[in-house]
């Protein structure tokens, strides 16, 4: 299933993105505030997301031999590239299971009024 979130999160490319705001400004935060061994690592994470400096590999078209380079993702869950795609993913299943469940509570006899021995208005 395709979900027209998940195609947008995958090709529309900000101008800014989060990893160029820390790229910046990230020493200069840190000579003057603390953060956790944690926040420090997923900082450091998405800095390096889909970039050469994460790894990656280089895949070559048969027909034409085009080349295609594609970095590795952090796998982040506070990654805008990487974490977003999850959420939306995520998200989209909890939706699926909310109906899911819905629609088998509309079905069952005891959640439709069917119940034994009456309504409790008789």
């Amino acid at each position: 299933m395709v979900l027209a979130s998940l195609i947008d999160v995958a090709t529309v490319k900000p101008a800014v993105e989060v990893a160029d705001i820390f790229r910046r400004h990230f020493d200069e935060y840190l000579k003057e505030y603390h953060c956790t061994a944690e926040e420090f690592a997923a900082v450091r994470a998405l800095i390096k997301c889909r970039t050469a400096a994460a790894g990656g590999f280089i895949r070559q078209c048969d027909g034409c031999g085009k080349l295609q380079i594609s970095y590795a993702s952090c796998g982040n869950r506070n990654c805008p590239k990487c974490g977003a795609f999850e959420k939306a993913q995520s998200f989209d299943y909890a939706q699926e299971q909310a109906s899911e469940t819905s629609s088998a509570l509309d079905s069952c006899a005891a959640f439709s009024g069917g119940l034994p021995g009456g309504s409790p208005d008789q």
